[in-house]
């Protein structure tokens, strides 16, 4: 289990705004915008009055192809990505985000982040994310989270560079170094229509992304924890995968155990249990003794419904001796 890191809790109890970068903001990126407008809404509607202060970073403008999968219109043909959705939210929404029509190079990424968002679609930009996020200096990101997806497949996982805490999550490029490795090929020429861009890119797979990115944002900052920080997803195939959150290590390096979940139901049981009977824990010794008591209390609760000529037939052709004996002590009662 990973727990909010104490600055951003610190944040949220002085209701002071929640730094975000979001860094590209085309197929998962313009929805992972649009997206933390909702967020930035429900931590008003909790008490944070400070929200969410967001900063896109795209220095791309918008062509044709964009229009299917990403969140702009004809209208926007020719302006600058992240100027045109900073501008649709803070009219419409009532906040005052910032847009930098210009990359997040090192200058802008070296400055404190409470969180990273990186909605990038090249090699070359993680590994350049990767170096800010982990090169030494006086400035830190809290968490790292980075969306990718191909065709129909994609991941998002969170992150906490350069954190010595117990519980400190690895970032992607940590668990999967190959998205920064400038040896393997890609394709990152544009895209020159629509229908080329869709053959490269499932309609939904970016909303896809964005909606995990924004899930594990939410409960992070709702539940203050996480039981899992990367989700893995395949559109074609129909599947879902997580990597949950390492268990705390103990000051000689162990891990913690686990503890063992099982039902229990004590003698404080709740309003909508009343009337039932409290199950007590039994020695493990005993567990023969009480299955056939168990087994004996629901005998007597069949043959109970019996008339006396059922019983007295029941007992001509069963020769088990629990049948026997429960319904010879029925008998006496009719």
């Amino acid at each position: 289990m990973h727990h909010l890191q104490r600055g951003i809790q610190d944040l949220l109890n002085t209701n002071k705004p929640i730094s975000v970068a979001v860094v590209g903001v085309g197929g998962t990126g313009s929805e992972v915008l649009i997206g933390l407008v909702r967020l930035h809404d429900a931590l008003v509607a909790l008490g944070h009055a400070g929200g969410l202060q967001v900063t896109a970073f795209d220095p791309d403008t918008v062509s044709p192809s964009n229009l299917v999968r990403q969140r702009y219109f004809a209208t926007d043909l020719g302006r600058n990505k992240a100027e045109v959705l900073i501008g649709r939210i803070n009219f419409s929404c009532g906040v005052v985000w910032r847009s930098c029509p210009q990359k997040f190079n090192s200058d802008r990424a070296r400055k404190n982040w409470d969180i990273v968002i990186s909605c990038v679609d090249t090699r070359k930009s993680r590994k350049e994310l990767h170096q800010a996020a982990f090169s030494k200096g006086f400035y830190t990101w809290r968490y790292w989270l980075d969306c990718g997806n191909d065709l129909s497949n994609g991941q998002v996982i969170l992150g906490t560079p350069r954190s010595t805490a117990r519980d400190a999550l690895p970032c992607a490029t940590q668990l999967h170094p190959e998205l920064m490795d400038l040896s393997l090929p890609e394709d990152d020429t544009p895209s020159c229509s629509a229908v080329e861009a869709l053959s490269r890119q499932d309609l939904y797979v970016g909303k896809e992304a964005s909606l995990h990115a924004l899930n594990l944002l939410w409960r992070l900052l709702r539940d203050k924890e996480l039981a899992d920080h990367a989700r893995y997803f395949d559109q074609r195939q129909g599947t879902l995968g997580v990597r949950p959150c390492a268990p705390k290590p103990r000051a000689n390096g162990r891990l913690d155990k686990q503890p063992e979940l099982r039902p229990e139901v004590t003698a404080e049981a709740p309003a909508q249990l009343e009337g039932l009977p409290v199950v007590q824990a039994q020695p493990r010794e005993n567990l023969e003794l009480v299955e056939a008591e168990a087994r004996r209390n629901l005998l007597a609760h069949f043959l109970a419904g019996l008339t006396p000529a059922e019983l007295l037939a029941l007992q001509a052709e069963v020769t088990a001796p629990p049948v026997i004996q429960v319904a010879a002590q029925l008998q006496t009662f009719h």
